[in-house]
């Protein structure tokens, strides 16, 4: 797949949108014309792949998800035909290439619908100390359970050898006005740093991915857990795990804990494709160090973590698992009552198991 800006499929009219593949970046020649795709967060994640597994970004809680936003995609499968899928068109391998991840073959080209948006939106970034966490917790869950279909919070906890900090990111997609007015409780924080400011829509993204040196070169792994519902003590205490486990371990130059809120319009049926319900609350850790030789005990103990929060909220139906490896989990736990259809679309379209997630959806 190119990373190529992609053309407009309806001209002048500018609803749909086709690429073989691009990131958010790329996609900033909509914004002067008064559009935009429903991306990812990040700048660095292409869209068609973020379509694959679902796709949460700036505009979801309007448009929905990146996969809800899929028209129609020209796959390649395994036995080298190349055909095209839709709605209308081979809806099953179009059910089950959005949320599978890439098991059914490569997705090379996409169209996507795109929607009006105004170039500048409201960014703010809020800075502040780990002392008083659980309340500041609370006081997010307090502004999430009335927030504007227009607005996201993004939170982590970033942890360096020096320092563990809160760093909140607030988006609306209104004027300046609204924005501190919606988010007035947070942006209002004692002991807190704060830049905020109308940015163009396409940098958010950009700012979102800007590392700090320490960052840059690293070795890193990933894990998660999504959340049902926005339970202050359940996140607090993901939070002190972190702290406590990650935070000890020698040689992690820097370690994020992610939680970001998520909502979707009531015309989305499903946000997830083929995969598993939508969580309220997307939570996921990335940790990242330098040398080689702390592989093993750095990998090993974010998988103990991984696994630890993923048993109590799955066991408890808090919620679902996310950023797992291959292994780490039973199929249902990904897939859910969608798996024996998913398993018999396998069987039909890549019988020889060619594609990823083989152990997954083999029969």
């Amino acid at each position: 797949m190119k990373g190529v800006a992609g053309q407009d499929v309806d001209g002048e009219n500018e609803d749909g949108w086709e690429c073989e593949d691009s990131t958010p970046r790329q996609l900033r020649y909509l914004i002067p014309r008064g559009r935009a795709a429903v991306t990812s967060t990040s700048c660095s994640n292409s869209v068609v792949g973020v379509a694959l597994v679902g796709g949460y970004g700036w505009l979801s809680a309007m448009h929905g998800s990146c996969l809800n936003n899929m028209v129609s995609a020209r796959v390649v499968l395994a036995d080298g035909s190349v055909v095209t899928c839709s709605e209308h068109e081979r809806t099953e391998l179009f059910f089950a290439i959005r949320g599978s991840g890439g098991s059914f073959g490569i997705v090379a080209e996409a169209s996507f619908h795109t929607h009006p948006q105004k170039q500048d939106v409201f960014w703010g970034t809020l800075t502040t100390s780990i002392q008083e966490l659980e309340s500041t917790l609370d006081l997010l869950r307090r502004v999430e359970m009335n927030l504007d279909s227009r607005a996201m919070i993004s939170a982590r906890l970033e942890h360096s050898p020096t320092s563990t900090q809160l760093v909140i990111r607030l988006f609306f997609n209104g004027t300046e006005a609204e924005a501190r007015n919606h988010f007035a409780p947070l942006l209002n924080l004692a002991n807190t740093a704060t830049e905020a400011s109308m940015v163009r829509f396409d940098e958010v993204s950009a700012q979102m991915d800007r590392l700090p040196d320490h960052q840059r070169g690293s070795r890193y792994a990933y894990t998660g857990v999504n959340l049902q519902t926005f339970d202050t003590l359940e996140l607090a205490q993901i939070c002190q795990d972190f702290m406590d486990q990650i935070g000890s371990l020698d040689g992690v130059r820097y370690a994020v804990l992610g939680f970001d809120t998520r909502s979707f319009p009531a015309s989305v049926a499903n946000s997830e494709g083929c995969g598993a319900n939508a969580a309220k609350i997307m939570t996921y850790m990335r940790v990242q160090w330098l040398e080689p030789t702390r592989d093993t005990d750095i990998e090993n103990a974010i998988k103990k973590l991984g696994n630890a929060w993923r048993s109590k909220v799955v066991l408890g139906q808090k919620g679902y698992p996310a950023f797992c490896r291959t292994g780490d989990l039973k199929p249902e736990d990904i897939y859910g009552q969608n798996l024996q259809r998913l398993r018999d679309l396998k069987a039909r379209y890549d019988p020889h198991s060619m594609w990823v997630d083989r152990s997954i959806l083999a029969a």
